[in-house]
């Protein structure tokens, strides 16, 4: 699996799961809380740093590390399907706890997602 969005440490659909509130966005298939479980067969779950839908501050009163996530909700959420066997490969493994059958693995990226629209800007991509 990529870009889990209900991975329980930091997936935007479990971090924002309040208690007794029940938050849904039934147009869309939403629902907040109940994290993804843990699987009945080996699941590898890889995610991108930064990545806002699945790496969700998990203090959101920063309101850099808010934006540098949103950010990342459009710069690299959708960048999974352009991985290479090589950075898949590169993943560092997450502390997980228990004796799960779900491994969580995070690629690290070369810049914030907050400073992408300069950098595209510096190098001509968009005027």
């Amino acid at each position: 699996m990529v870009g889990d969005t209900a991975a329980p440490n930091g997936g935007l659909l479990e971090r924002f799961d309040l208690p007794g509130n029940d938050l849904s966005v039934p147009s869309f298939g939403i629902t907040f809380g109940d994290p993804t479980p843990d699987s009945l067969y080996p699941t590898d779950v890889y995610t991108l740093e930064y990545d806002g839908f699945v790496d969700f501050p998990q203090y959101p009163i920063d309101p850099l590390s808010d934006l540098n996530a949103f950010a990342g909700m459009i710069y690299e959420h959708l960048t999974y399907l352009a991985l290479s066997p090589e950075q898949i490969q590169n993943a560092l493994p997450l502390e997980t706890v228990g004796d799960g059958l779900t491994n969580y693995y995070i690629m690290a990226v070369d810049d914030l997602p907050l400073l992408d629209p300069s950098l595209l800007t510096l190098t001509g991509l968009i005027p």
